[in-house]
């Protein structure tokens, strides 16, 4: 849990010249457009299909939906990565687990 706020940081401190609101709002708009497009993505997949998910904010997008139930049926289906252009970014620990 430590390393993926540490990524949560990494990313928040990118842009100093936002307020930690404008950062969060721009945060939480970027997962709610990404969890829109999965649902809308598994009501045209069969039941058993599996997806490799490669968002730059994967580690972080995995991690909302486990904490707070977002797309609960879907994940058992969903192999969630980091893009390598944004590998970089992440802790190093997160970088292992989510390396496509």
């Amino acid at each position: 849990m430590s390393v993926l706020k540490g990524c949560n940081e990494s990313f928040t401190a990118a842009d100093e010249r936002c307020q930690k609101y404008q950062v969060l709002f721009r945060y939480w708009w970027r997962q709610h457009y990404a969890l829109a497009l999965i649902k809308s993505l598994f009501g045209h997949l069969p039941d058993n299909f599996h997806i490799g998910l490669l968002c730059d904010i994967g580690c972080q997008l995995e991690q909302s939906c486990r904490k707070w139930g977002f797309l609960k049926s879907f994940l058992p289906h969903i192999s969630f990565a980091i893009s390598v252009f944004h590998a970089f970014g992440h802790q190093w620990v997160c970088r292992l687990i989510y390396h496509p």
